[in-house]
């Protein structure tokens, strides 16, 4: 990496009151990088990190504002992508697919399947049905990729790979897309640097040349390893320049060990070790950092595969009390407003089972705090428990209804004083409690006949009963809600087909467990844990690296099923 600083410092010296922009593979890589290379002792003046991404949305900014037009999610696209296979599905325009049951896995999969050939470039008319194993299949991925076209412009929806074509049109300035580049100055001099190694889609690559066209750029070249081709998908202009002392290092020649220099006596202190399950791994791994008195904020663990290893590291981190950030921060299941969420779920599929409802009224994750004249929520989950409800959603008003008819009728037998006050009390908590439920009704749908609800409103409700009644004990738990509520409310605004409330949890499930929070760079004092796909980024003296058995192994390949299969 230190050649790779030299070189950043070169062009940074030569451009120094330019503005540079580092291209980047995210945000996190890019400050990262530029974070050791100061702390190498180089100067970052008129530097910054962006992505291709966010180049291409500030070049869009004013013609995406003005034709308000909005960049969707994973999630939101998985939805619409749901709907629409539905609404195919029934009208009877797919024939390969036609037998499937359309759930949100197989939803996602023919999203991520059509998100992977308009980012290569080709559109619905390239696509020929020819080209495919079985003839029916290619009708029925051109179908799609035409309905989803029009999904997207119906809802006022890009994905990235229009957000690419559109800031390729405006860079060139073609028809009605050229509209001024926002914050654009006119003679403004940009500097771009661009690592050599950055991994592009064919799109990416079309955007990357034309905002190169006209202005100057720096390539920061990686050094090629001997026996290994660098991979077609990798910006690169020119041959890499041979690293200074490279020879040195025997771990450059892993892939052609045959022609290793004899020069070269340096050895770099490796070690490998097994451990019987992945959880073993990670506190083998502490173990180690604790017995070399090694500096927290010196360690670094990368996985091939994030979880279980994240999990782990979460829960040590919490019984020990140790520092440690997330690059691809935590899954949403760590925090209070996640657990909430969940168990609320579990409570409808249990049909509305009272001991459900119990739990996580006496749990942490649960709060009615806010209500100043609520009863405290221990009181109201025992209550609900005691009132023999069992499941059931008719029961609930049934069964608190007929609990203050009693108190009532005890009422007016009391005679005046304490015992009067008391029962007073509690017939006034037993009206909150009604009221409480009632709320709750309004926000959660009732099934049809069908058993089919209107997802919207059931997603619409459930984003205000996380608002209202999840605990936050910090910023972490805060995130997690505005997360949830903010994903909800853009979920319902734009899938509206009735589905089961068996399809709607499972989506709403599968979209929760794709949320995650508090990611983080790595900082001093901290223990840091990343993919091993940001390590190239990331400069510490010790570096761990788990799930290398032969499942996790990274390089393994699969076909996609739903674009190869017969």
């Amino acid at each position: 990496m230190k050649s790779l600083y030299h070189e950043l410092a070169e062009i940074c010296r030569q451009n120094m009151f330019q503005k540079k922009v580092l291209i980047m593979p995210a945000y996190s890589a890019g400050h990262m990088l530029i974070q050791q290379y100061v702390m190498e002792g180089h100067k970052s003046l008129n530097l910054k990190p962006e992505t291709l991404l966010s180049t291409a949305e500030q070049k869009c900014k004013i013609f995406l504002q003005q034709r308000g037009l909005k960049l969707i999610n994973e999630n939101l696209a998985n939805h619409l992508m749901l709907e629409m296979l539905k609404v195919l599905s029934e009208n009877g325009r797919l024939a390969y697919f036609s037998r499937l049951e359309m759930t949100p896995g197989i939803a996602k999969a023919v999203s991520n399947s059509v998100t992977e050939l308009r980012m290569a470039g080709i559109t619905p008319s390239d696509l020929n049905e020819e080209y495919f194993v079985n003839i029916y299949k290619g009708r029925d991925i051109k179908t799609i990729s035409e309905e989803y076209s029009k999904v997207l412009a119906e809802n006022n929806y890009l994905d990235k790979a229009d957000l690419l074509r559109l800031a390729v049109s405006i860079n060139q300035g073609r028809g009605n897309h050229a509209v001024k580049e926002s914050g654009a100055v006119k003679g403004n001099h940009v500097v771009y640097i661009i690592p050599s190694n950055i991994k592009l889609e064919p799109l990416e690559r079309i955007f990357l040349e034309t905002i190169l066209q006209g202005n100057s750029f720096s390539i920061l070249n990686s050094a090629d390893l001997p026996g290994l081709t660098a991979p077609t998908n990798h910006f690169k202009c020119r041959p890499a320049e041979p690293v200074e002392n490279q020879s040195l290092n025997p771990l450059a020649w892993l892939y052609d060990i045959k022609n290793i220099p004899a020069s070269s006596s340096y050895c770099p202190d490796i070690e490998m070790f097994h451990a019987y399950g992945e959880n073993c791994e990670v506190t083998e791994i502490l173990r180690r950092i604790k017995e070399k008195k090694q500096p927290f904020d010196q360690a670094a663990v990368y996985y091939t595969s994030r979880e279980p290893y994240t999990q782990y590291f979460v829960e040590l981190a919490q019984q020990y009390g140790i520092p440690i950030t997330f690059g691809e921060g935590i899954s949403i299941r760590n925090t209070r407003p996640g657990r909430f969420f969940y168990a609320l779920i579990e409570w409808l599929k249990s049909d509305y089972n009272v001991t459900h409802l119990y739990k996580l009224m006496m749990s942490t994750d649960f709060s009615i705090s806010s209500d100043k004249k609520a009863p405290s929520k221990i009181f109201t989950a025992r209550v609900l428990r005691s009132l023999g409800i069992g499941w059931g959603r008719e029961r609930y008003l049934l069964r608190v209804e007929k609990e203050i008819e009693k108190y009532l009728s005890l009422l007016t037998r009391k005679s005046e004083g304490k015992g009067r006050k008391a029962l007073k009390e509690h017939l006034n908590n037993l009206i909150w409690i009604k009221d409480f439920m009632v709320n709750l009704w309004d926000k959660i749908p009732q099934p049809d006949q069908e058993n089919k609800i209107n997802y919207s409103s059931l997603v619409k409700g459930l984003a205000e009963i996380i608002g209202l009644y999840s605990s936050c004990a910090g910023e972490v738990d805060e995130e997690a809600k505005n997360s949830m509520v903010e994903e909800f409310n853009s979920i319902a605004g734009s899938f509206h087909s009735p589905i089961t409330i068996e399809e709607a949890l499972l989506l709403l499930e599968d979209t929760v467990s794709l949320m995650r929070v508090n990611r983080s760079s790595p900082k001093p004092g901290f223990i840091h844990v990343d993919s091993y796909k940001k390590g190239l980024w990331i400069s510490r003296n010790s570096n761990f690296f788990v799930g290398m058995d032969a499942h996790r192994f990274p390089g393994q390949s699969t076909e996609d099923a739903v674009l190869l299969d017969a």
